[in-house]
């Protein structure tokens, strides 16, 4: 049974003469535990797809179920909830914030949940370790390479155990041995059970994947 379901979805930005059409009846099934890429070239309506199956965008027509759950119609707290129960978010620039502490970082999405201290700590400290940046917790993201800056935003996608990690270019903004060490981390997460989503516009990247979703002027191919 499938984990996510889009079915005839649409979105479209603007209005009147300025309403660009950016998916057009897009329809898909992820199972559980599939590591997928969604490719196509820019301005193909890919990011916009990762978007509406992150519950970062309302989709416009269409449904959208998670785990038999149609979440299409969600008001905004319930999607917000939806949304930090379920996926971990990695993208290209990192996201993170610089003036606090690679801890602090990863301890957000835990702080937002209500987890308490103890629980926090615990969970950061285990995922600095598994992500080998433990040794670098008490320093900033300014004080670190790209690829440790990255292995803190998959530390930090990861803190609320979700179910469904989104990642949006993650090997992007890094040199092809630091692309290659993240794209080993998510495919060993995957091995672990979690399903990955993955926008990209690199073919190795692709090759790596259970399956790919090529996205052309809004439609899948």
């Amino acid at each position: 049974m499938a984990l996510i379901e889009l079915k005839n979805i649409n979105k479209s930005f603007g209005k009147g003469d300025l309403k660009i059409d950016v998916l057009k009846d897009i329809s898909l099934k992820i199972n559980k535990g599939e590591m997928i890429a969604i490719t196509g070239a820019s301005g193909s309506g890919k990011s916009t797809l990762l978007n509406i199956l992150g519950l970062i965008e309302n989709l416009d027509e269409g449904k959208y179920i998670i785990n038999n759950e149609d979440v299409s119609k969600f008001s905004d707290s319930k999607r917000a909830k939806k949304r930090n129960e379920t996926f971990g978010f990695i993208i290209q620039h990192f996201a993170l914030i610089d003036s606090i502490s690679v801890f602090k970082n990863i301890e957000l999405p835990l702080i937002y949940s209500k987890v308490n201290s103890k629980k926090r700590r615990e969970v950061v400290k285990f995922l600095a370790a598994k992500l080998g940046i433990e040794e670098k917790i008490k320093r900033t993201p300014k004080e670190l390479s790209g690829g440790q800056c990255q292995r803190v935003a998959i530390a930090r996608a990861l803190s609320n155990n979700p179910k469904i990690i989104l990642a949006d270019e993650p090997t992007g903004a890094l040199d092809s041995e630091n692309g290659k060490s993240v794209m080993s981390i998510l495919k060993e997460l995957n091995k672990e059970g979690k399903t990955i989503i993955i926008v990209t516009h690199d073919a190795e990247i692709a090759k790596i994947c259970d399956r790919e979703i090529n996205i052309k002027d809004g439609m899948i191919l």
